[in-house]
């Protein structure tokens, strides 16, 4: 009889350990999933930053396509359009020409930094991982009598925004010791 005891005691505590150990697993498997649900809203904006900035691209595609067309259409109207001040004419479509030929330029760069920008959004939604590090930096030897040094730390995050906080040791603590 003391056996049986000692039995359904050992299977108790056992069964207490099963169930400790199923509650660690349920929780992590919970954690886990908000950490899933997370990476896909992060996936899910970035979608929309990229389809975003397809639409732009899109425009400033079409834009760039009527302003060819017009600067064209310019050029065949003074080829074809005789008038008797042949001279002012050439200078005001020059203007033209120069004045569109600098917007077609400028429009160009904008989507070329459109274009960069939505191939560095696509890199990096698949690649979303923030890295988080600390440096503590501080002096050796630090006596009571000494002026107190500061202590750094540094935040870094992969990508193009850095982070970076310092904090200064408060000499009233030092004089409270």
């Amino acid at each position: 009889m003391l056996e049986t005891k000692n039995e359904i005691k050992e299977l108790k505590d056992e069964l207490a350990e099963n169930k400790k150990i199923a509650h660690q697993r349920l929780n992590r498997i919970k954690q886990l999933n908000l950490e899933k649900e997370k990476q896909a809203a992060l996936f899910n904006d970035s979608e929309l930053e990229i389809q975003e900035m397809d639409a732009k691209i899109q425009n400033l595609e079409q834009f760039l396509q009527r302003q060819r067309a017009t600067a064209k259409e310019l050029i065949r109207t003074k080829l074809n359009f005789e008038v008797q001040n042949e001279q002012e004419l050439s200078n005001k479509i020059n203007e033209l020409k120069s004045t569109m030929n600098a917007e077609i330029d400028s429009l160009t760069a904008e989507l070329d930094k459109t274009k960069a920008v939505n191939e560095h959004l696509q890199k990096q939604q698949f690649s979303f991982k923030p890295k988080v590090s600390f440096k503590l930096q501080t002096d050796k030897n630090i006596g009571l009598s000494e002026a107190p040094k500061p202590i750094e730390a540094e935040v870094k995050e992969s990508g193009p925004k850095k982070f970076s906080f310092s904090a200064q040791k408060n000499q009233d603590d030092d004089k409270s010791e």
